[in-house]
């Protein structure tokens, strides 16, 4: 097996203000951003597409329940920018659409990149696919954030990832993170991408709740893929939650 790792190394933001937020946003962000991404209580809607994130690629992956829809996109500007909106709209071989992650109430990271750095290529991961029928490309929208990103930002350092076959969930990506900042991210969501020869053939997403700040406790991730991760390539990212 060859495992090769890509971690996401961020510059550390000097927290200004008192005390350090639980989310990226204040709560007038947040009142902002859903303005944007919810159209009447209806989910997310994109009303206006970034003309600084390019998509680069787009991989559909088949698995037993649901499939997985991973999204390769380069930052082209010279600015951070976290909380992302992104619509995939899967459609079959006649373009019917069969799936739309626009359903109220979705956990944030099935419909955000929460953050991507300038000039970074970033592969994102909604491995939650339940489509009506037959899947056959994907067509995306990334809408605009109104979240302000300073240029400094927290480091959470990854470590190789290891594969292991769980007899019930399949074969799954271990390893520990461990957050470099002084800043404590919580809710932070890894995305783990398999690549052979070229190709990815296997991706999942994991979640940490905590990761104590100045590297004082590192966490043990466990991602789970949909597709053959075995003999490929695989990368694991964990963007920073809390960025002040």
């Amino acid at each position: 097996m060859h495992v090769q790792l890509a971690i996401t190394c961020l510059g550390l933001a000097a927290a200004a203000s008192s005390g350090c937020q639980s989310t990226q946003a204040t709560s007038a962000e947040r009142e902002a951003e859903g303005k944007q991404l919810l159209g009447n209580d209806k989910g997310l809607v994109v009303n206006r597409e970034n003309p600084d994130i390019e998509v680069l690629d787009t991989t559909l992956i088949d698995g037993d329940g649901s499939d997985a829809v991973v999204v390769e996109l380069k930052n082209t500007s010279d600015q951070a920018m976290a909380n992302v909106p992104i619509l995939i709209d899967v459609r079959d071989a006649k373009g019917k659409t069969v799936f739309k992650n626009d359903l109220a109430g979705l956990e944030p990271a099935l419909t955000q990149i929460p953050l991507i750095a300038p000039g970074e290529t970033f592969d994102w991961v909604n491995n939650q696919v339940l489509a009506t029928g037959e899947p056959d490309s994907v067509k995306v929208k990334v809408g605009t954030s109104e979240e302000t990103v300073g240029e400094d930002l927290p480091e959470v350092d990854v470590s190789d990832p290891k594969l292991q076959t769980d007899q019930v969930s399949g074969v799954e990506a271990t390893g520990t993170a461990e957050n470099k900042s002084d800043v404590e991210q919580e809710d932070i969501t890894l995305y783990a991408v398999a690549r052979k020869d070229g190709k990815i053939v296997a991706a999942g997403r994991g979640v940490l709740k905590r990761l104590q700040p100045n590297g004082e406790k590192a966490a043990n991730y466990h991602i789970f893929f949909i597709g053959d991760p075995e003999g490929a390539d695989i990368t694991v990212t964990a963007p920073p939650s809390v960025l002040r």
